[in-house]
């Protein structure tokens, strides 16, 4: 089985949800939509008559629009369920792969293919790191020209949300994603709870994907982007790493001094600044303990 979650998708599902009707292992299908103004549910309905289309009258995130979908999974009895973000394009075979990946080794709770970036072709994801110590959880493989360079199925920090299988044993045990997070991070936290229950999580490189990434969101360095993905670091890697609070935003707030200097130097005064105010709420709204979905964002 499929999830999908849709927001302003209108221009990328149907590429999406082809590239899952084509696939060699057969999947039934779930799209989620979020509340588009667009034409996304249209998209659906006129050209997917038999995707099961559950209309969200709020904007419910990533991670709570995910959790709507495995609620329909009670009565479907399912080996495993697909996580797929609307912009995303599988080829044929990798839902095979994924599949073949967790009846191989039980031991995983969730794989995610080998993904490129659409239009550059860069890899996005080859694996990722896991390393508590430094709060490095950075994807393997991120800005590299794909040469095959990665060839194996492998255990890996954590899988890549934008596409994930999770095992049917692994979400019954583990649980679903956080819908607090509503945007980002939701798969670092939920590999936490992954590993307290024993499971690992696998990178298959046979699997393969493209993601045209932030079609909805802005892309990285949108002020959405910057705000989501800052608060809910801020929040996640005070949970698991033991540090304070006040640790924890000295080294996040580095990282972002370097990420304005990069928006500045790429895209000028205007973006910096917006993303500079974005940074700025994540960080107060992290310290006023304010979760889910902003009222600003």
């Amino acid at each position: 089985m499929s999830i999908v979650v849709t927001y302003q998708s209108a221009g990328t599902i149907e590429r999406c949800l082809r590239s899952l009707k084509e696939s060699t292992k057969h999947t039934e299908i779930i799209v989620v939509d979020n509340a588009s103004s667009d034409d996304t549910v249209k998209v659906i309905s006129d050209r997917f008559p038999d995707v099961h289309l559950i209309q969200s009258t709020t904007n419910l995130g990533f991670a709570g629009g995910c959790d709507v979908g495995f609620a329909q999974l009670i009565s479907k009895q399912a080996d495993a369920t697909f996580l797929c973000n609307p912009d995303v394009v599988v080829e044929s075979t990798c839902l095979e792969f994924l599949l073949e990946a967790l009846s191989q080794d039980e031991g995983f709770g969730a794989v995610s293919p080998l993904t490129i970036h659409e239009e550059s072709g860069e890899i996005l994801y080859a694996g990722a790191r896991f390393d508590i110590e430094n709060l490095d959880f950075g994807f393997i493989g991120w800005g590299e020209v794909d040469e095959g360079q990665y060839r194996e199925t492998v255990a890996t920090g954590m899988p890549t949300g934008g596409s994930m299988m999770i095992s049917a044993g692994a979400l019954q045990r583990v649980g679903v994603l956080d819908p607090k997070t509503f945007l980002f991070w939701e798969e670092l936290e939920w590999t936490i709870r992954a590993y307290a229950a024993g499971y690992k999580i696998g990178f298959v490189a046979g699997a393969r994907a493209s993601h045209a990434f932030g079609h909805s969101t802005g892309g990285t360095h949108s002020a959405l982007t910057t705000y989501y993905f800052t608060r809910n670091q801020l929040r996640i890697f005070t949970e698991i790493s033991g540090r304070s609070r006040l640790n924890v935003s000295l080294i996040v707030l580095v990282r972002s001094l370097r990420s304005l200097i990069e928006v500045y130097s790429r895209f000028g005064i205007v973006r910096c600044w917006r993303v500079a105010k974005a940074t700025a709420f994540a960080f107060l709204d992290f310290w006023r303990g304010k979760q889910g979905r902003s009222t600003r964002y």
